[in-house]
């Protein structure tokens, strides 16, 4: 019977395009997460805890699109290759140690993502003394961010059958699939109340801008420019995500509309777009940080260019307690 199955798979031909797609973009994810280590290092000006968050986002962006490229590509070339379509199938456990990490690490953006409002929250407390602090909270985050994410991805896949022989290697089989759902409305659903800390964040943090300690004002303007520049990202990672998790989560009640399992497997294979996103999101930080150096250098411009008279010097320096 898995044999006969496999065969059909091998055959059809919408699940070789699909998986030729995901191939492509996880490559690309792996090219532009690298290019965006290159050439913005030096553009993350947050505070040594807040650049840990964003490295590991990245991290995680590098290691999903590297196991999902790695699977698909194993399995693209055993379907031209196999001559007895029973050679196709690999053990349940396998497939499972190979997927675990790419669900962790497609957990971990949720909590990540979380981990940044409670570090900016956390900088947002301690104006005057945040600046000077180490990096240990960032570490500690990353680390709690990964935790949760593996602790997520276990109770996804609780009902997991460890027993088969499968021949497409996924997480989201008919034992886990109502888990998954569950657990993916779930994720949605928590990067929308993410979405409404960033702006309370953001709220509070004009509000304190107005001070008169030149540390605590620095800190409340970090804290603006952060949320200011991650909530592209957020918003970003919200749609695509929303996407991916309507359709999954539908899937189940859909699935007598497909005329045959191949066709449901690939349909499950077509809305996996994480590394659509894993590809995207490096180059939509990188636009952003390009754009907000390029209006830091025309404000030193701005700033540093001759005043006609004593009264530009005098407004010029005390400005930046009214902004």
């Amino acid at each position: 019977m898995a044999c006969s199955a496999a065969a059909e798979f091998i055959a059809y031909t919408p699940q070789r395009i699909v998986m030729f797609i995901q191939i492509f973009f996880c490559i690309c994810s792996i090219i532009f997460n690298l290019l965006f280590i290159y050439y913005c290092r030096k553009d993350l000006f947050f505070h040594k805890n807040c650049r840990v968050l964003i490295w590991a986002l990245i991290a995680t962006n590098i290691v999903h699109s590297a196991i999902v490229g790695a699977i698909q590509g194993m399995q693209l070339v055993q379907m031209f290759t196999v001559t007895d379509p029973c050679d196709m199938l690999m053990s349940a456990v396998l497939c499972y140690s190979l997927r675990l990490p790419t669900l962790v690490c497609f957990g971990s953006h949720l909590t990540i993502h979380l981990s940044v409002v409670a570090e900016r929250a956390i900088a947002l407390r301690y104006l005057s003394s945040y600046e000077s602090s180490s990096s240990t909270l960032g570490f500690v985050l990353a680390v709690f961010s990964i935790t949760s994410s593996f602790a997520l991805t276990i109770y996804g896949t609780k009902n997991y059958n460890f027993t088969g022989r499968m021949f497409y290697c996924t997480a989201a089989t008919k034992s886990t699939l109502l888990d998954i759902s569950a657990t993916s409305y779930f994720v949605v659903a928590v990067e929308a109340i993410i979405i409404l800390l960033f702006g309370c964040v953001y709220h509070l943090s004009l509000k304190k801008s107005v001070v008169y300690d030149l540390r605590s004002k620095y800190q409340a303007k970090e804290n603006l420019t952060v949320v200011r520049l991650l909530m592209p990202m957020l918003l970003f990672h919200f749609l695509i995500f929303f996407c991916f998790v309507l359709s999954y989560a539908t899937s189940y009640s859909i699935r007598r509309l497909f005329p045959s399992d191949s066709a449901f497997r690939a349909y499950l294979a077509a809305i996996y777009i994480v590394p659509i996103y894993t590809a995207c999101s490096p180059l939509l930080m990188g636009w952003i940080l390009r754009r907000h150096r390029l209006s830091r250098t025309q404000a030193l411009i701005r700033i540093s260019s001759k005043t006609e008279c004593v009264n530009d010097i005098y407004f010029s320096n005390y400005a930046w307690n009214i902004k």
